[in-house]
């Protein structure tokens, strides 16, 4: 009797073990929408940092932005999480999570031009000068755009393969890429586009706070709170800066800020949130800090 008894309650205990773990487990579906895998690394380590045991698979999905959160909104079951730049729409109508993914090189904008137009560039050392005599190029439903046009820019919209083809037809000078986009850019637009090559421009920088950050469904609050919690677990035990640094393509860009030290011109991003802004500034790289861009 009592060996039935030890067998039932050992059963008992291995069914509230297993059932607990259960409770913990969520399943993410990530909507990957670049090549660079450092996005999907970044949200696996969070979720192994995390409480509980999490699964994740990626979707192939290829999406237009606007269209994706559309998906996200109506809880598609086809992903129920995303990666985008921030704006204060997506903040307001999904919940975001608070730590910028690329810390914040995404706002550090470099000109992609063609080579002919580099002597567009001499002798400019005001944003009057700037956005006087460059023109620039963006995606339509891009956050950057409302940034670039409140600066003074003329700029041009399109979606973004098109816009490749604008710069190529000179229908604009510039294309202001994220400093960690830019290698990317560069290889397949001179890999997959029939037009001409262009190069990254090496005396002037863009900058606005910005970047990307992940965005869920409003409706799941613990996959968000999951998220969250294995990513600032990350940087208490150093595991964010250690795929941040490794990063083939940040390491590339950083090593290109450094190798042209480009003159900055700071830009107010009017759709910058007090979320965004009160973000510490331990999760923000910058370049002013460490002195290595004039």
């Amino acid at each position: 009797m009592i060996k039935n008894f030890t067998f039932t309650l050992l059963f008992f205990v291995a069914t509230v073990v297993t059932s607990t773990k259960n409770t913990n487990a969520a399943d993410f579906v990530f909507l990957r929408d670049t090549n660079v895998a450092y996005f999907s690394q970044i949200l696996k380590a969070a979720l192994e940092a995390a409480d509980g045991d999490h699964t994740v698979r990626e979707s192939t999905l290829l999406l237009p932005q606007s269209r994706a959160f559309l998906l996200l909104g109506n809880m598609t079951p086809q992903f129920n999480i995303l990666l985008s730049g921030h704006s204060i729409e997506r903040e307001t109508d999904f919940l975001q999570i608070n730590i910028p993914l690329t810390r914040g090189l995404l706002g550090y904008r470099i000109f992609v031009i063609l080579p002919e137009s580099a002597a567009a560039f001499q002798g400019i050392s005001t944003l009057e000068q700037l956005t006087t005599n460059i023109t620039v190029g963006s995606g339509i439903g891009w956050p950057d755009t409302p940034i670039l046009r409140r600066a003074g820019f003329h700029v041009s919209t399109a979606p973004v393969d098109l816009l490749w083809r604008m710069l190529d037809r000179k229908r604009f000078i510039a294309f202001p890429r994220g400093m960690n986009e830019l290698h990317e850019n560069l290889v397949r637009q001179q890999a997959d586009l029939n037009t001409r090559e262009v190069q990254a421009e090496t005396t002037i920088m863009l900058h606005y706070q910005f970047d990307h950050f992940f965005y869920i469904n409003k409706k799941h609050h613990e996959h968000a709170e999951i998220v969250k919690q294995g990513l600032l677990r990350m940087y208490a035990n150093g595991k964010f800066m250690e795929i941040f640094q490794n990063a083939p393509f940040i390491k590339q860009a950083l090593a290109e800020a450094n190798q042209n030290k480009r003159k900055i011109f700071k830009l107010v991003n009017q759709t910058l949130s007090d979320q965004v802004a009160n973000i510490p500034d331990k999760f923000w790289h910058s370049f002013e800090k460490n002195n290595r861009v004039e």
